[in-house]
């Protein structure tokens, strides 16, 4: 095998190795990634994401939040986004949104400012692997932490 075709495997491959993001556009692959995540979103049906890579991200407002590989994927992906932790309740997942022209996924989902989430990005298919950009959406903020203030003795 020549050096090129090399590829190791991901760190973020497990849930409990999931990789810390934030809002904006991420360039990823899942060309050394080899687990995956059954029963979890039953799009299209098929209820497990294939070649699957982690992310953990921390809402940074109290709005939605939109997760999208739309239309920047080489291969035929899958979403699906935990609330807390790696047992917490699926909160949203897709295969194919219907307004990103092919086969790339977006979910959308309300989030509570600080909470954290768990986003499984992987493929439809057994043998889908490929690479592209995710991007992560956020809309609101967090309310700046209370001070307080002294009290006079009167």
């Amino acid at each position: 095998m020549a050096c090129g075709q090399c590829v190791e495997a991901a760190f973020n491959d497990e849930c409990a190795t999931a990789a810390p993001i934030a809002t904006g556009a991420h360039p990823f692959t899942t060309l050394g990634a080899s687990g995956s995540t059954s029963g979890v979103c039953a799009d299209f049906g098929s209820p497990s994401i294939y070649n699957d890579i982690w992310f953990r991200y921390t809402a940074g407002g109290a709005g939605g939040c939109i997760v999208s590989t739309c239309g920047s994927a080489s291969f035929d992906t899958k979403l699906a986004v935990f609330r807390g932790n790696c047992q917490g309740p699926l909160v949203a997942c897709n295969d194919d949104a219907a307004d990103c022209g092919g086969f790339t996924s977006r979910v959308s989902f309300p989030t509570v400012c600080g909470e954290t989430y768990l986003i499984c990005l992987g493929a439809y298919a057994p043998a889908g692997k490929g690479y592209g950009t995710l991007v992560i959406e956020q809309a609101g903020s967090c309310a700046p932490p209370c001070r307080e203030i002294g009290r006079a003795h009167v």
